[in-house]
């Protein structure tokens, strides 16, 4: 564990700027330490072997018999010649005149000569250094200009240089691995220890326990960082007190607010009730006004429509006398002659049997209606039967048929029937027919108020359309798919759309519990499933799956199709809404 430690203190970000700081603090101070001692080198190099020449001038100057200008300047530059860190030197009287020079000898006038005796001049890249003396034993007195050789002085300056360079780098190396392990052992690693005992106080926070996280050899550090631990501590213990406090005050207020809480779903569920039992007493009672009406209406027209048949084959037997005697009585009595002529016997000959048979064609429509209401009126049949479930479908298109005919402000609203052969369907046909009659009013309010926003081109180059599809699954389960290409609805609307009270449409016009009830029909009376699927601006779906007998049922088919947006779940049922659905079509 320690070796990890000190792993990651090395590898922790602020030990590794600390280093860097270090190490480019000691380059900086060396750095600007380097170029002084460079040229203090070169200076005490240079001092030595100009003091070397002189020393060598001083021993040729010192025989007396040579005080002669003539015989000194001869000395002095055999002098010259022996010595090997001179290249060359020249002789000068007192006004600058040249008497003799040696080798590569500068060539000065007299006020560069005077310059020269007081600021020699060093030429790094010929690598050569020029002096001046005044020869005073001379008589009269000489001025002597040397050009030193200092190339050997060059490659020591170069060697002293790699050396300084080579201890500024060593020098920096071992004080920035001391700096790195002294910020290592007395900063960084405590800090992870702290790192961790936070960790550690974090999550015994979290898991209720009051055990302190905090090291006592940390606790008792006598430096700033075991001050901040021993805060750290103090919090720790001021966070626990504070938390056993809070939770004493909050039991009681915890209890009230699940009380509260209890009683406002209790509340809504009664809202729920009594809205539901609202609606199905109403739907009931309008059951048995549809059926009394049906039945009221039937009579007469059955007695009508049975009585249609005799009376067309008399109106046939009177027009055969009729042509009969024309025929065997061409020319009749004025009297009636002129009444023939006053009803128009030849129209009416004509016109009769079309008035009868149109009068049957009313009669079968209203049959067809009353058939159609007496039907779809089962809504307080208490008892599971097995019915035909295209016959329930097609009376409730029957009941809606006005809202599907073309009129002036809107063109037709075509259905598609795509049914194929199914088994009758033990269930509650009132009960499901209401569930039809939801599903198909809010498909025909959103195409409704689609075609609103449309031209009528649009209108006839994609007519609305509401699609019913049949089919029979694993043969257990019947699927009722009712479809239109409507325009969607949002996704907040498409998640609450099986909510309670949850409408789109204004006050009055709808309570919010249609495609509630249809969806406990569904999945609490026939232990079945509801879904809506939609995509935006390609209308929408709802699928209906329920057994075909609810004593004999398993979990119904799962239906993979497009996105699955959310989940409601209501009573242990599950309902999944993909994409959009009608945005103004919700009961």
């Amino acid at each position: 564990m320690a070796h990890w430690y000190v792993l990651k203190a090395f590898k922790a970000r602020i030990a590794q700027r600390i280093t860097a700081w270090v190490f480019g603090s000691l380059l900086v101070i060396e750095a600007a330490i380097l170029p002084p001692s460079y040229l203090k080198r070169e200076h005490d190099l240079l001092a030595n072997q100009e003091s070397l020449v002189m020393t060598s001038l001083e021993t040729a100057l010192l025989n007396p018999q040579t005080t002669q200008s003539g015989a000194l300047n001869q000395r002095v530059l055999e002098h010259l010649r022996s010595q090997f860190i001179i290249l060359g030197g020249a002789i000068y009287q007192q006004d600058g005149t040249l008497l003799n020079r040696h080798g590569n000898s500068p060539q000065l006038d007299l006020q560069a000569i005077e310059a020269l005796l007081n600021d020699p001049i060093l030429n790094r890249v010929a690598q050569t250094y020029d002096t001046a003396i005044r020869i005073t034993q001379a008589d009269p007195p000489l001025y002597l200009v040397i050009r030193h050789d200092i190339r050997a002085i060059q490659q020591e300056l170069n060697a002293y240089t790699g050396r300084m360079i080579s201890m500024i780098i060593l020098i920096s190396v071992v004080v920035t691995l001391g700096t790195m392990i002294g910020v290592e052992r007395l900063v960084i690693r405590p800090i992870l220890y702290l790192h961790n005992d936070l960790l550690m106080a974090a999550t015994n926070i979290r898991k209720g326990v009051r055990d302190s996280p905090f090291h006592a050899t940390s606790l008792q550090r006598r430096d700033e960082l075991g001050e901040v631990i021993v805060t750290f501590q103090h919090m720790y213990n001021q966070i626990w007190q504070a938390l056993e406090e809070r939770k004493a005050a909050n039991l009681s207020e915890q209890q009230e607010r699940e009380r509260a809480n209890q009683l406002c779903a209790t509340l809504t569920q009664l809202h729920q009730t009594q809205a539901q039992l609202v609606q199905a007493e109403k739907m009931a009672g309008l059951g048995r006004l549809v059926a009394g009406i049906a039945h009221e209406i039937n009579n007469p027209v059955n007695f009508i429509h049975g009585n249609l048949a005799h009376v067309q084959q008399y109106v046939q037997d009177l027009l055969e006398l009729v042509q009969l005697y024309q025929h065997h009585y061409p020319t009749p009595v004025a009297e009636i002659q002129t009444n023939v002529e006053e009803i128009d016997l030849d129209f009416i000959r004509d016109d009769l049997p079309k008035i009868l048979s149109s009068m049957k064609i009313g009669t079968d429509r209203i049959r067809d209606i009353v058939l159609s209401l007496r039907n779809f009126s089962r809504l307080d049949e208490a008892e599971i039967k097995p019915v035909d479930i295209h016959q329930g479908l097609d009376s409730t298109l029957m009941i809606l048929n006005h809202c599907l005919k073309a009129c002036p402000e809107k063109p037709e609203i075509q259905v598609i029937r795509d049914y194929v052969a199914l088994p009758p369907v033990e269930c509650y046909a009132g009960l499901l027919n209401q569930v039809f009659i939801n599903i198909l009013s809010n498909a025909i309010d959103a195409l409704a108020e689609e075609i609103k926003q449309r031209t009528v081109q649009e209108c006839i180059d994609n007519p609305s359309q509401i699609t019913l599809r049949t089919s029979l699954i694993n043969e257990q389960w019947v699927e009722i798919a009712i479809a239109d290409n409507g325009p969607g609805m949002s996704q907040e609307i498409q998640r609450r759309i099986f909510e309670p009270f949850f409408t789109t449409k204004p006050i009055g016009q709808g309570t919010g519990m249609g495609m509630s009830i249809s969806y406990q029909i569904v999945t609490e009376r026939h232990r079945g499933k509801l879904e809506c699927f939609s995509n935006p601006g390609k209308g929408t779906e709802f699928v209906i799956q329920i057994p075909l007998r609810p004593d004999s049922c398993e979990i119904a088919p799962s239906r993979l199709k497009q996105l699955k947006i959310g989940n409601l779940t209501t009573n242990g049922a599950e309902i999944r809404l993909v994409g959009n659905a009608h945005p103004k079509a919700v009961h």
